[in-house]
């Protein structure tokens, strides 16, 4: 057999319907009787009729194929931490152990759990100062349980653009706040390194928690009796009707550091309730 011959039967066998094709004609079929001929003819007129109209309206609007559907935006997560942009201090660290140039103070509130973070900044570390942080954090519902000295020392650092390179164990330090935690830590930033104390009180019967660190400069390391003596003039000036704040400063005003007598006096101390329900009382016992 030459080329250009066709073998008929052997195509057919190759073209002709399947069994299952001629199963899906009959069930078709019976479909169409089911429904009768004459409805069917009139969707497929209806059909046909929708198809003429988009096609002479091409701007009427087409269902998307699923190719062409944009792609599902995952929602924007809201800020956690929302920045005051005028914040009034809650608290007042006013002593000349800590240096009075570069101090500057921030807060945010979370949106969501309802806490207040206030920090406040000494010294200016990049011209060879001493210098300290302090974080006063009024915990709401977004808080978690307190970790570690050194993870939440690690965490505020990189906040402050640092990285704690080295820490010892933590000891225990006195201030008129109770036994803080403390340890020495390296902190590092742009390839200088500063040796600091980093601190810790968890007062959880005020709803506060303080930390921070305090840095020596280039002819004055930090100590730990300069820490606590710092600590000492950490005064409340600011707490509303919260009675709880209040107490706790009244209990710790109570308990200063005779050591701290004779170190440096404050600059300036700020008055605030504290000073005022002092002299109430004072007034109130002398008349009993």
């Amino acid at each position: 057999m030459s080329q250009a011959t066709l073998d008929f039967p052997d195509l057919e066998r190759a073209t002709g319907p399947s069994p299952a094709d001629i199963g899906l004609g009959r069930a078709a079929w019976a479909i169409v009787q089911a429904i009768g001929v004459g409805r069917v003819a009139g969707l497929a007129g209806a059909v046909a009729l929708i198809g003429g109209v988009l096609l002479l309206n091409p701007d009427l609007p087409r269902f998307a194929r699923s190719d062409d559907a944009p792609a599902a935006t995952a929602p924007t997560e809201p800020l956690s931490w929302v920045q005051v942009s005028r914040p009034i201090a809650m608290f007042a660290l006013d002593t000349t152990l800590l240096p009075r140039e570069g101090r500057a103070i921030e807060a945010r509130r979370h949106a969501g759990g309802g806490g207040r973070e206030e920090i406040q900044s000494f010294g200016r570390p990049e011209a060879g100062q001493p210098f300290a942080r302090l974080v006063a954090y009024r915990p709401g519902s977004e808080a978690a349980a307190p970790g570690s000295l050194f993870l939440d020392t690690a965490r505020r650092a990189a906040e402050a653009g640092y990285a704690v390179t080295r820490s010892a164990v933590p000891v225990p330090t006195p201030t008129k706040f109770g036994a803080a935690e403390s340890a020495d830590v390296v902190l590092s930033r742009a390839g200088a390194q500063y040796a600091c104390v980093a601190w810790r009180v968890l007062a959880e019967d005020a709803d506060l928690r303080l930390s921070g660190w305090m840095c020596g400069g280039a002819d004055r390391p930090a100590d730990r009796l300069t820490l606590s003596c710092a600590l000492d003039r950490l005064d409340l000036v600011g707490a509303g009707d919260d009675r709880a704040l209040k107490a706790y400063f009244t209990r710790a005003e109570r308990n200063r550091l005779p050591q701290c007598a004779t170190r440096a006096t404050p600059g300036g101390r700020r008055a605030g309730w504290l000073d005022a329900d002092a002299e109430r009382a004072l007034r109130l016992r002398s008349h009993s």
